[in-house]
């Protein structure tokens, strides 16, 4: 079974929405409000919580996932605001829209998830012809860079606290023996009344460097974007940073 769908409802347990308000939010506000954005397509949107935030700035927004299991979650989280719901892939959402938008917002480490260079120019031409002359792409990465570099298998433990129980949720890495696809996996303990249980699920990551990036973006047709290490605006470090942030406008 795909990860997004084993996980379902679990991944808003897993990611702490409250904390990432905190950083994210300031920043796109702050982005969007530079660059006149009133509308905005957020591609692999999963849970559709950045839907959310941005429908709630009163922002024109289409949230766009693959998943039946995030597209069932994103109706929820978005319930009562003006956000249209599109079950589509990378690739696939000029086909689906009309008129072209402001920004484009492809976050949460979504675009490593395609493994080959087609699929990635694919993706990236989808996002440029949905982009009026100048609108803004903005992607989410991890820093690949230092994973790689450093062999940093294992992403901060979430321990929770839900309505079913406590969860602790073991995120990392395993390298293949030749350059290739991670595996990231995904392990999630529950605690039950007779002990703990355990779920496991995996899916490859294409690990995208800096330089990969720059070159996708531009061979898309974007400017040469702008790079960040944290949604606080710090310049992108190859070596400490744990994100990397492109901003992009489209050419």
């Amino acid at each position: 079974m795909d990860l997004y769908e084993a996980l379902g409802a679990q991944y808003d347990e897993m990611i702490s929405w409250e904390s990432r308000y905190g950083r994210e939010g300031p920043f796109f506000r702050a982005l969007f409000e530079k660059e006149k954005v009133e509308s905005v397509v957020d591609a692999a949107s999963g849970t559709g919580m950045h839907a959310r935030w941005f429908a709630g700035w009163g922002l024109n927004v289409v949230a766009a996932d693959p998943s039946p299991a995030m597209m069932a979650t994103a109706a929820h989280n978005t319930s009562g605001l003006p956000v249209r719901l599109l079950q589509a892939g990378f690739g696939e959402l000029r086909a689906s829209l009309d008129g072209q938008f402001d920004a484009v917002t492809c976050l949460g480490n979504s675009l490593p998830h395609l493994l080959t260079d087609d699929a990635l120019a694919a993706a990236l031409a989808d996002f440029r012809a949905l982009l009026r002359q100048g609108g803004i792409l903005v992607l989410h990465n991890n820093n690949y860079d230092a994973i790689l570099d450093h062999r940093d298998r294992f992403m901060p433990l979430a321990a929770r606290h839900t309505p079913d129980g406590h969860k602790l949720f073991v995120r990392f890495f395993d390298f293949p023996h030749e350059p290739g696809p991670l595996a990231f996996n995904v392990v999630v303990l529950s605690q039950e009344p007779n002990g703990w249980t355990m779920e496991v699920n995996s899916t490859k990551h294409r690990p995208l460097r800096r330089r990969d990036v720059e070159a996708l973006l531009i061979g898309a047709g974007f400017s040469a974007p702008e790079m960040y290490g944290s949604f606080a605006g710090d310049p992108f470090d190859e070596d400490r940073s744990d994100n990397l942030i492109a901003v992009a406008h489209a050419a």
